[in-house]
């Protein structure tokens, strides 16, 4: 739950970085912050945290319209989920089904999907990759 809670946080500081100053200082340029969609464009991120010694998975969804408002949430456990890829995968199917739910129509769907790779028997990080999906 906490990784969770530190993804919105996490969030919820890059939206008040850019409304501070827009253009942002040298310091925070090539960072990658949340950026606001186009007019009548809500813009959903997604985040899993997997826990695999217990199989599960929660998921978290946060829609902001353009101006950065908060525009809906969702949380959801899975169980019995195979690794963090299939997590990953969890997280960016349930912000396509909130998204349904909600009646969004113009989106952008924006989220990382962690890598894993095999070494010495065990599974090690391997990397991340931004996914991002325009459904105009």
């Amino acid at each position: 739950m906490s990784k969770v809670l530190g993804f919105i946080r996490g969030y919820d500081h890059d939206t008040w970085l850019v409304n501070k100053n827009p253009l942002l200082s040298s310091s925070c340029r090539g960072k990658d912050i949340w950026r606001p969609p186009e007019s009548d464009i809500i813009k959903l991120n997604f985040d899993a945290s997997y826990l695999p010694e217990k199989k599960i998975a929660i998921t978290a969804v946060l829609a902001r319209d353009s101006r950065g408002k908060v525009a809906g949430t969702d949380t959801y456990l899975f169980e019995e989920v195979g690794d963090a890829f299939v997590a990953e995968a969890r997280a960016c199917e349930r912000a396509l089904l909130f998204a349904r739910m909600m009646g969004f129509r113009r989106l952008i769907v924006e989220g990382r999907l962690t890598f894993w790779r095999w070494k010495d028997g065990e599974e090690e990080y391997a990397g991340t990759g931004l996914q991002v999906f325009r459904i105009l």
